[in-house]
């Protein structure tokens, strides 16, 4: 392959799409994707709506307002995210590899290094779920019919949304549902949805997805049953970079990527235990 014609910021749009199909729990979220201004250590404030209430017309008097938002100014408690994680890519290339232009390596460290951002960014909201809410069920419990309604209850309850929801697990929790009867025609076979990690169908109305990147409880791990609101998350994809190392006989080619995670709204999701981790 001709390195010199390498453009930075053809590899960095390459990159994000690989990380992008990697994604599972990133995008069941509140996620600001692939901004250019971010820079480690800054806190970006978000405006959080809240309920408001009507009130009754009274002829001859001015009905007082509500703010339908928090927000710095307001004086309520503003919500945050500070960018904290910064992770980087390298990978080195060497002359000998270079020189096999029948090799499409390009795409295939394009794809690694998609990979590589995905796992670690998953890994880190994902890391946010056993703090999430109310903890339902016991550490290395079946995911049941009882459990699963348990928790839906109390998302209604707490007048969370219908849409937008996601019941993330793992392969443990996807095999417990695959033992349902009534979910196996109407949520799985029909589309081959076993065979990716966002399902594509729904359980009672939320999209199921599975990865293997949930934090470990002692048992099984720590999934999650949340509307997209419950958690956000900003991240970057800086432009990549090509460093020749001649004395070395390597071409380094690298990405970065910057990001920060904050639960927002913590009636919004219920966290619970799979049955393996």
């Amino acid at each position: 392959m001709e390195t010199a014609g390498f453009l930075p910021e053809q590899w960095t749009a390459k990159t994000i799409d690989a990380a992008e199909n990697e994604l599972v729990c990133w995008n069941a979220f509140d996620t600001d994707q692939w901004r250019t201004d971010l820079k480690k250590g800054a806190r970006l404030y978000i405006p959080m709506t809240a309920h408001i209430t009507a009130i009754e017309v009274v002829v001859g008097t001015i009905g007082s307002a509500a703010s339908a938002s928090t927000d710095i100014t307001s004086g309520q408690t503003a919500k945050y995210i500070d960018i904290n994680q910064w992770y980087e890519v390298p990978h080195d290339l060497d002359e000998m590899s270079d020189l096999q232009t029948q090799v499409a390596w390009q795409g295939k460290v394009q794809k690694e290094q998609g990979y590589a951002i995905a796992k670690v960014m998953d890994t880190s909201i994902n890391a946010l779920f056993s703090a999430l809410g109310t903890t339902k069920g016991s550490d290395g419990q079946t995911l049941d019919d009882d459990l699963l309604l348990d928790m839906v209850e109390t998302l209604n309850s707490a007048d969370v949304p219908q849409s937008d929801r996601s019941l993330i697990t793992d392969p443990s929790g996807l095999r417990d549902l695959m033992a349902f009867d009534k979910f196996i025609s109407s949520l799985y076979a029909k589309t081959g949805a076993v065979t990716t990690g966002v399902i594509g169908q729904t359980v009672y109305g939320a999209t199921v997805r599975i990865t293997n990147n949930l934090t470990a409880a002692t048992k099984g791990s720590y999934a999650v049953l949340a509307h997209k609101d419950a958690l956000g998350g900003i991240s970057q994809m800086r432009t990549a970079w090509k460093e020749e190392q001649k004395a070395y006989h390597i071409t380094r080619y690298n990405i970065e990527a910057l990001w920060g995670v904050k639960e927002l709204r913590d009636t919004y999701g219920v966290n619970f235990y799979t049955r393996a981790a």
